[in-house]
C-alpha cells in the first residue's frame, strides 16, 4: 500500500496513530518502522532501512543471525520518504526480507517475504541522489539493453517491477502544515504540480496576483525596504542551499557572525589524518584539512567551534538516542587536547557535547538531552598526489558534526519550521518545492537569492508527471473499492 501526499498532509501524524493502534492491540511486536535516511528516522520513531535489513550503506549485505530474529514476529512494515527508494535499493528490500522469513517457506517465496507494507512518502520532493528513481522511464516504459548487461541493471527492473505491484493507494490532499495561509498553501500546491501557468501558457493567478509576484515579494532586498524590522526575526533562521559548496562558504560566515553576537570565541578543531602509503609533511596535512566537506564524506579537516553554536550530526551514531544523520544540537561542553603533527601543534576534540532535544540521554552531571560526540574514522577515497607521492585515500578522525546554520534541500527534507531562508537559485530539479514548503507561511519565508522565473513556472518532467497521474488513478480506484464495501 502506499500513502501519499505533499509535505504537511500529516504523514507523520498517521504512522504515529498507526503506532498506537498495534500498542492498543498488544501487537506492537509484529510492527517495524523503517525510512532511508537518519532524519527521517528520527520524525517517525523509527529505524534506517540499512539497520533494519542489516546492511551497510554500500548496499553489501551478509547473512546475520539477528536478521531472522528480528523479523520472525513482523507482519508490518511502514517505510517513509519512499521517494529517496531508489529502484536497485527497493530491490534489495524485497531480497533481505525474504532471507529473514526463510523459516517460512511459503512468506520467503513471496515478494516482501509477504509483509505486508505501507509505504509513505512524496514523490515530489526530492529523488535518490545515486540511484534510478522508482518510475524512471528508462526502467518502466524503455528498459534498455544496458540494464540486463549487469546485475544492478537487473536489480533496478526488478525494483521498478516491485513498485508497480503496489495498487493500493491513499493520496492525502488536505495540507495541515500550510493550513493557517491558504494563499501560501496554493503556490505550492502550483509550483510542485508543475501548473504555475494554464493551458495556454499565461501565469496562473491567487486573488488577482502571480505566483512570482507573491515570491518576489520575500526577497531580502524587498523585505528590507518594505519591513525591515521583520529581517530581525530570522537571525537565527537555518539558510537552506543547493550546493554543499555555498552552504559550507555560508556556515563558515555565519559561525563567525553568531560567535560575535553571543560574545564567544571560535576556535578550529583539527582532524587527524593519516595513510600507509607516505610519510605526511605539514604542508600534505594542510592540503588534506583544505579539503571540501563534499570530498570527504562531510568531515571537517578543520572544524570551527564554540559554546551555544548549533551543530548536525553526519553519522549514525545512536538511533535509540535520536542521535543521527541530519539531528540537529547546540554545543554545551568541548574537551580537547594539543596534538602536534609534522611538528606544529594544532587543537583536537577529544569529546563535543551536544544538547539533542528529544535524545532523551541523562549524563551524570550534565543537563538531559545532552550527547557526547567523541572522533570516529572515516576512510576517504580520494587520489592525491602528495609531497610525499601519490595516495589513493586517507584515513580521518574527527567528531561527526559540521555547522548547522546552512544546511542542503536534502538535509531539509521531512522538517516544518517557522522561518526560513532559502537560495533558490542553487535549487535543483524537486529541491525548490522542498526548499519552499519546509516554512508554514508565506511571511515566514526569505529568499535569499532568486532564480530564473522559468525555473518555477515550468511544467513537472514528463516522468514524474505521468508517475502521478498513475497514482491519482490508483486512488480513485482504491476509494471506489473502499465504499463498495460499506
Amino acid at each position: 500500500m502506499y500513502v501519499g501526499g505533499s509535505g504537511g498532509t500529516g504523514k507523520s501524524h498517521i504512522i504515529k496513530a498507526i503506532v498506537t493502534l498495534f500498542k492498543a492491540l498488544g501487537r506492537f511486536s509484529e510492527l517495524l518502522i523503517g525510512a532511508p535516511t537518519g532524519i527521517a528516522v528520527t520524525l517517525i520513531g523509527g529505524t534506517t532501512l540499512h539497520s533494519l535489513l542489516m546492511v551497510g550503506t554500500s548496499s553489501k549485505a551478509q547473512i546475520n543471525p539477528r536478521l531472522y530474529e528480528t523479523w520472525r514476529p513482523v507482519q508490518y512494515l511502514i517505510v517513509d520518504e519512499v521517494s529517496m527508494l531508489g529502484a536497485q535499493f527497493m530491490a534489495l528490500l524485497s531480497t533481505r526480507l525474504k532471507i529473514a522469513k526463510g523459516d517460512d517457506i511459503q512468506a520467503a517465496t513471496r515478494n516482501f517475504g509477504g509483509i505486508n507494507i505501507i509505504f509513505m512518502g512524496d514523490f515530489c520532493q526530492l529523488a535518490p541522489p545515486k540511484q534510478k528513481s522508482l518510475y524512471s522511464y528508462q526502467l518502466v516504459r524503455e528498459p534498455s539493453f544496458a540494464e540486463s548487461r549487469n546485475m544492478r541493471g537487473f536489480e533496478n527492473v526488478a525494483g521498478a517491477y516491485l513498485w508497480r505491484q503496489v495498487s493500493a493507494v491513499v493520496l492525502l490532499k488536505k495540507n495541515q502544515r500550510q493550513s493557517s495561509d491558504s494563499t501560501f498553501a496554493t503556490i505550492l500546491n502550483h509550483i510542485c504540480e508543475g501548473t504555475c501557468r494554464d493551458d495556454i501558457g499565461r501565469e496562473v493567478r491567487i486573488n488577482g496576483r502571480t505566483i512570482l509576484a507573491y515570491l518576489r515579494e520575500r526577497e531580502i532586498s524587498r523585505v528590507a525596504v518594505s519591513d525591515p524590522l521583520s529581517l530581525k526575526l530570522f537571525s537565527n533562521a537555518p539558510v537552506v542551499v543547493g550546493s554543499k559548496t555555498l552552504r559550507d562558504v555560508l556556515n563558515a560566515n555565519l559561525v563567525r557572525y553568531h560567535a560575535s553576537r553571543t560574545g564567544k570565541s571560535v576556535f578550529l578543531y583539527h582532524s587527524i589524518d593519516s595513510t600507509r602509503a607516505v610519510s605526511l609533511s605539514h604542508h600534505d596535512y594542510t592540503t588534506l584539512w583544505d579539503l571540501p566537506s563534499r570530498k570527504t564524506q562531510e568531515s571537517l579537516g578543520r572544524l570551527p567551534l564554540f559554546i551555544g553554536m548549533r551543530v548536525m550530526v553526519t553519522e549514525n551514531v545512536s538511533i535509540p538516542y535520536r542521535v543521527v544523520n541530519g539531528a540537529e544540537g547546540e554545543v554545551v561542553d568541548i574537551v580537547y587536547s594539543w596534538e602536534s603533527l609534522a611538528g606544529v601543534k594544532i587543537r583536537v576534540a577529544n569529546a563535543v557535547y551536544v544538547k539533542i532535544t528529544g535524545s532523551n540521554l541523562k549524563l551524570p552531571g550534565f543537563h538531559p538531552d545532552v550527547v557526547p560526540l567523541c572522533p570516529r574514522p572515516v576512510s576517504v577515497q580520494l587520489p592525491l598526489v602528495l609531497e610525499g607521492g601519490a595516495i589513493k585515500g586517507f584515513r580521518r578522525r574527527q567528531v561527526p558534526i559540521v555547522p548547522a546554520y546552512s544546511y542542503t534541500d536534502y538535509k531539509s527534507q521531512g522538517r516544518s519550521l517557522d522561518r526560513v531562508i532559502v537560495d533558490l537559485e542553487t535549487a535543483r530539479g524537486q529541491g525548490l518545492y522542498v526548499m519552499l514548503s519546509r516554512v508554514r507561511t508565506l511571511e515566514g519565508l526569505l529568499i535569499l537569492t532568486w532564480t530564473p522565473s522559468v525555473r518555477i513556472l515550468q511544467r513537472m518532467s514528463g516522468e514524474l508527471r505521468t508517475e502521478l497521474d498513475r497514482l491519482k488513478e490508483l486512488d480513485r480506484l482504491t476509494l471506489q473499492e473502499s465504499l463498495a464495501l460499506v
